[in-house]
């Protein structure tokens, strides 16, 4: 069915509605559409898919949410059904860094029995209770298959193991073992972040700092408009515990760095009065001086201070910062890199004993809760800070080895968090062999499939994987294919919002 809407003497088409049936057909071959897409990038003989890009260069992956995020359909339903499905893989991406590709292969599993079980059904009351007893049965099967992933878990056994971890994601040895040094250096509560870098090879730094959770205040503030980053080298940090409420409080300072031939100042305070924000993005377009603002999150305690344990700065009391008028206030980073949403310090103070063993002791007499955040506090200002730096002979090639570089640090440094388990599939397969047939086991059983007629043997015991992500993989496609074929219709934009 197709929305309408009369202009004068026009008819213009608005949205395409489907429902029943209908809008399940439509939501079951844009999944499948997009599965058959990802499953020949699956495993270490997966192959790549070219996509071309307006204005871009092309781009070559076997990542499968980059896939799905390209992937665009005539259908509008079954463009919808790709659309939630790219949604999925990219929540995922963002909690372990790879199984996108598994993910989509295992929802499609889900979503083409769920169409079949709910239309075995031959009226709508049945096929409503079709529906709840196949959602409560899928829960039911996903909380097992996790509860024997856990079961099968076991802690890292060193840099072996991470090498191993690393090869499986990374495809090259000598790449894979570089990455399983930084983890291991900057371990499970350090940052690592890759980039993209003009040189041949890929190399690697590390560095003290920490990230912070919060961001600049205003897309003019950025420095690399390609990245949308804001990054001040050998940068200056003054910190202001309350708000910074006029430009006065902060002039004293500026005049100071303008004096030492420095015209940038990292701010970091509890909130900012806009009217000085905007005379902050003023200047900083005239090029007279750049002021970058980052607003922390009050709530997260004990931030300010650990900012000025990491960078060397004196924390700044509201009715002091007028007479911050000394450079001896502020803290000095190697690097500093701002996105909207965080800040990476690179290169602060080295020596933070002092701040570490004071917060130690605070920690005995606290009670739970705020010994837990006091942990996360040694842990955040304690950490190491690692850049990895990726070259390659073209463009193409250095975007695909930074994604799959990306996936394989996210892999690693999880290994660290929860532990590993066979991977290929290989766990998955098995535990679908173990448990009663359920919704799931014949789905779990497809990727070690399809990667052991690859490979022409059995997956190798070397072969492991952090266990966060099948777990994650598990319940993003269960949550995913639900509100899949758990949907009674499907109101989409008609492509051709002009037509007669």
């Amino acid at each position: 069915m197709i929305g309408a809407r009369h202009f004068g003497n026009n008819l213009i088409f608005m949205k395409v509605i489907k429902s029943n049936k209908e809008s399940l057909e439509s939501i079951r071959a844009g999944v499948n559409f997009a599965a058959n897409l990802v499953l020949p990038t699956l495993g270490p003989c997966g192959t790549n898919v070219i996509i071309g890009r307006k204005f871009e260069r092309p781009k070559s992956t076997n990542d499968g949410k980059t896939i799905l995020g390209a992937t665009e359909l005539v259908d509008e339903v079954e463009n919808e059904a790709v659309k939630i499905l790219y949604e999925g893989a990219e929540k995922l991406e963002r909690k372990v860094k790879d199984g996108t590709s598994t993910f989509t292969e295992i929802t499609r599993g889900i979503v083409n029995t769920g169409f079949v079980r709910m239309h075995q059904a031959d009226s709508f009351i049945k096929t409503a209770h079709s529906s709840q007893s196949l959602r409560k049965e899928l829960n039911t099967a996903r909380d097992l298959v996790i509860a024997e992933l856990k079961k099968h878990a076991t802690p890292v056994k060193g840099i072996e193991d991470l090498q191993n971890i690393a090869f499986s994601s990374v495809e090259d040895k000598t790449i894979g073992d570089m990455i399983a040094h930084v983890v291991d250096t900057v371990g499970k509560d350090g940052h690592i972040k890759v980039e993209e870098d003009e040189m041949l090879d890929v190399s690697y730094s590390i560095s003290e700092g920490m990230e912070v959770s919060a961001g600049y205040l205003s897309r003019d503030m950025v420095t690399n408009d390609e990245t949308l980053e804001a990054v001040f080298d050998d940068a200056h940090i003054l910190v202001i515990k309350g708000k910074v409420d006029v430009q006065e409080s902060i002039t004293p300072i500026i005049a100071k760095l303008n004096e030492s031939k420095a015209n940038e100042l990292v701010i970091f305070a509890e909130d900012f009065n806009q009217d000085l924000i905007r005379v902050c993005i003023s200047n900083w377009k005239k090029n007279i001086f750049k002021v970058l603002t980052i607003k922390v999150n009050v709530w997260d305690k004990g931030i300010l201070d650990d900012i000025c344990t990491v960078s060397g700065a004196t924390l700044i009391e509201p009715e002091k910062a007028m007479v911050a008028d000394t450079l001896e206030v502020l803290g000095k980073v190697k690097k500093v890199k701002v996105t909207s949403k965080d800040t990476l310090i690179i290169g602060g103070v080295e020596d933070k004993k002092k701040a570490i063993t004071k917060l130690k002791a605070e920690m005995k007499g606290a009670k739970a809760f705020d010994k837990q955040k006091l942990e996360e506090r040694v842990a955040r200002i304690s950490g190491k800070v690692a850049v990895i730096s990726v070259g390659a002979i073209n463009d193409t090639e250095r975007g695909y080895l930074k994604d799959k570089i990306d996936d394989a640090v996210g892999a690693t440094q999880g290994a660290l968090i929860d532990g590993v388990v066979r991977g290929g599939g290989f766990t998955l397969n098995k535990i679908a062999n173990d448990l009663p047939h359920n919704i799931l086991t014949e789905i779990l059983k497809v990727p070690y499939n399809k990667i052991k007629n690859d490979i022409g043997m059995e997956i190798p015991e070397t072969v492991i994987d952090p266990v966060r992500v099948p777990i994650e993989v598990i319940q993003m496609a269960c949550s995913t294919a639900w509100s899949l074929f758990g949907s009674s219709a499907v109101i989409a934009d008609k492509n051709e919002t002009d037509t007669e």
